[in-house]
């Protein structure tokens, strides 16, 4: 059974704990989709034991799909999107 990282640290600042550093960056690149499948996978086998892996994840994941449903994004005119594929078509010429 794997050690959670909150007893790991005793308590202490998990952000200053590499390993946990290096989870947050594992879980970050899963939810951006930047893994291969083998990865994933791996990455899913080696939290599915730990709780406060799990529960990074899911904070994570929970913070995420607000941030998206609070924030729309705007999108540009349709006419400034034509300059910009314009001039990169120019430019690429």
């Amino acid at each position: 059974m794997s050690v959670s990282f909150a007893q790991e640290t005793n308590g202490a600042n998990p952000n200053s704990d590499p390993k946990f550093v290096e989870l947050l960056r594992k879980v970050e690149m899963y939810l951006d989709r930047d893994f291969e499948e083998a990865s994933e996978q791996h990455l899913l086998l080696e939290i599915q034991n730990d709780p406060t892996s799990i529960k990074l994840l899911k904070e994570e994941h929970s913070f995420r799909t607000f941030f998206k449903k609070s924030f729309k994004r705007d999108t540009p005119p349709a006419n400034l999107q034509h300059s910009i594929l314009e001039k990169i078509r120019h430019i690429s010429a």
